[in-house]
């Protein structure tokens, strides 16, 4: 019984006989159909290599642009409601290379609310 199924499935592969019934066209060969790639995988690093990255271009950065240095210090001290704590995150960013010239103080940046 196996053989005949066997040599059955053969003649049909080889287009010797052509296979009938509900189930007939599922032993033929079907055409090529193109199939949807797929998007490209994911990068594999890890998101804090980049987060470190990017933050260094953001401080590279703010080293040469008084724009940048500015929004950089409003990030930092946003939430400073005291001079003390204002000048300890201006003073992080001097530390960290970014000119004093290029860091506007508390009245220049517009933070009235700084005690």
């Amino acid at each position: 019984m196996l053989t005949a199924a066997a040599t059955a499935l053969h003649l049909a592969k080889t287009g010797a006989i052509t296979p009938r019934g509900t189930l007939g066209p599922l032993l033929t060969a079907q055409p090529h159909q193109p199939v949807y790639n797929g998007e490209p995988p994911a990068t594999t690093d890890d998101p804090w290599v980049q987060f470190r990255r990017d933050a260094e271009a953001v401080f590279e950065a703010a080293r040469t642009d008084s724009a940048t240095a500015r929004r950089l210090l409003t990030l930092f001290t946003h939430r400073c409601r005291t001079l003390p704590d204002f000048d300890r995150e201006r003073r992080f960013l001097i530390d960290w290379c970014i000119p004093k010239e290029l860091l506007p103080d508390t009245r220049e940046l517009g933070c009235a609310d700084v005690l």
